[in-house]
């Protein structure tokens, strides 16, 4: 896969889209993109092409507001191909967005709160 020109997300688009809520974004994104991504994966392994679609649609919404560009990218490309139904070109990409997601998950990890 060659190396993406934008940066897994971008922290003062992130905070203005998020204002005072980034935090919270990012708690809310660290809560639900591991199960969304399991089930996208899931829902592609049974050929369950508009549940890809679905789900990429939700996890595309979390990871904009972050403003994670390449993440939002490949969410919106499955989501398209999902309408379209089950292909190789939609299990290809759902192969690349966990890689995503986990360089997301490690650029936003410092900006998580602090454990209570």
């Amino acid at each position: 896969m060659p190396a993406d020109p934008a940066p897994d997300f971008d922290l003062d688009d992130a905070r203005a889209r998020c204002q005072h809520l980034f935090h919270d974004m990012v708690e809310f994104f660290f809560a639900e993109a591991d199960v969304l991504l399991g089930q996208i994966r899931a829902a592609a392994d049974k050929g369950e092409a508009a549940e890809v679609a679905r789900l990429a649609h939700r996890l595309k919404g979390s990871v904009a507001y972050l403003g994670a560009a390449p993440a939002t990218e490949t969410c919106a490309q499955l989501e398209e191909l999902g309408r379209a139904g089950p292909s190789a070109e939609m299990d290809a990409l759902v192969g690349e967005l966990g890689p995503r997601i986990e360089r997301l998950q490690a650029a936003l990890a410092p900006h998580r709160k602090p454990p209570a």
